[in-house]
């Protein structure tokens, strides 16, 4: 029966589930769980990924104020040793600037191969 003076309006009420109902909301709480799981073992290697940037980008920063600070870079650079037979000393030259670096004793076996006019 309606009456003119009424009007029809929808309202969102409680309902009781029905077992269909219940079993799909179930499926999809399980589905987005796992989806959740997913989601957070993906960030957590991005994480890692991020932080494994961060600490080269530091270590990057660390080796360049060091070389900056210190004004001088360490480089693979061909040197010569020549034996100085009168102070009997090898010495070491760099190959690239001529500067001697260091000089150590000559070994009993360099001393042999020299008095027997042979390279060290």
């Amino acid at each position: 029966m309606t009456d003119h003076k009424s009007l029809t309006i929808t309202r969102h009420l409680q309902c009781p589930m029905t077992p269909a109902e219940k079993s799909e909301k179930h499926e999809q709480l399980v589905r987005t769980l796992n989806d959740l799981e997913r989601i957070e073992e993906h960030f957590a290697g991005i994480r890692e990924q991020h932080k494994a940037n961060v600490k080269s980008r530091q270590v990057t920063i660390k080796e360049l104020t060091h070389d900056l600070g210190a004004g001088f870079v360490m480089r693979p650079i061909a040197c010569e040793q020549v034996p100085d037979l009168p102070t009997n000393r090898m010495l070491t030259k760099r190959m690239d600037t001529g500067e001697q670096i260091d000089e150590r004793a000559l070994t009993v076996d360099e001393l042999k191969r020299l008095a027997q006019g042979k390279t060290v």
